[in-house]
Order: C-alpha cells, then structure tokens, then sequence
C-alpha cells in the first residue's frame, strides 16, 4: 500500500478513535443508536450539542422517524425549540417527512406550532405540500396558523392545490370558511 493511502487510513481512524463524546452522541442518535448515546452521555456528552450546522440529536430522529429515540431524548430534557442554520427545528423536520406521532410529541415537549424556518415555511407548508392529511388535520388542532405566506407568497392550501392534494384543500378550506363566520 502507498504510504500516503497508509497515512489517511491511520489518520481517519485514529479521528475516530478520538472523536467528541458530542460528535458521538449527534451520530448515534442519527443512527437510531439508543446505547451509542447513552454510552456518549456517560462520557460527558451535552444532550443538546449541536454539529456544525446547529443540528442536534433531537432534529436527526425526528427527521427519521427514531419515535423511541426522540422520547428518550425529551425525556432527558433535550431543548425542542433549537433551530439549525436554515431555522429549521425537529418540528419542521418531522412535518417535511410525515411523522405526525414525533410532531404531536415535540408539540407535548413545548415546541413551537408555528415556528417559521428562513423560507418563512411553517409545518402546516410541508405537511399541505407532501400530502400528509393526519399532519394537517393534527397540526390545524393545534392552533397552526393557516393563512400564513411562505417567501413565495404561497400559503400551505396553494401548496396543496399546486400539488393536487383535493383532500387537504377541501379540507383547509372547510376551516377557513368555518372561521369567516365566527
């Protein structure tokens, strides 16, 4: 073998060999790994690290589907309402992926229901705009705002008609015409 290819392969493994409790903890819990994060903890992990584009555990097993992961961390206090970069939570990343049982959790823990990523998207945006009528039925009882305008000033019934999604839109539009006359 090449000395250089060598010298990687020592290197990376040795990174590994190395890596933050943290960085363990992130991993493991993006990898439906109960025990690598508890093992992470025990080593001195902070249950809401970050990684390098502010995501944490919490918004990997909600992005997933890890429910029992996503227990565990809140739980264990974890913050539902930390956003990465792009303003993203594991509410919104939850809704972008249909797993209305983690949204109705992170909903319980505290989280925001009408948390706005950069785009101005809510989650009632990803769940009108993917088709996930039991989202969109959860997150409307949970006080969403409906009429709210993502920065292409489409609202989350203009994302379900551009998508053909007859359901959501006859639904949507059945609570908007009930609140025209309360």
């Amino acid at each position: 073998m090449k000395p250089i290819l060598l010298l990687i392969i020592l290197m990376l493994n040795t990174f590994s060999l190395i890596a933050e409790p943290n960085e363990d903890f992130i991993f493991s819990a993006s990898q439906n790994n109960l025990e690598g994060m508890q093992e992470a903890l025990a080593k001195g992990a902070d249950i809401n690290a970050v990684d390098e584009l502010d995501c944490n555990a919490l918004m990997f097993a909600s992005m997933f589907g890890y429910v029992d992961i996503v227990k565990f961390l809140l739980a264990n206090n974890v913050k539902p309402l930390t956003q990465d970069i792009s303003g993203n939570t594991a509410l919104l990343y939850a809704a972008q992926n249909g797993f209305t049982e983690i949204v109705e959790l992170l909903i319980l823990a505290g989280a925001n229901v009408n948390h706005k990523d950069d785009y101005d998207r809510n989650a009632l945006h990803f769940a009108a705009n993917y088709g996930y009528l039991d989202m969109v039925k959860l997150l409307v009882e949970k006080g969403i705002e409906i009429d709210v305008k993502n920065k292409n000033d489409n609202t989350p019934i203009d994302l379900a008609s551009m998508n053909m999604e007859d359901e959501i839109v006859k639904f949507l539009k059945t609570i908007i015409d009930s609140r025209k006359f309360q």
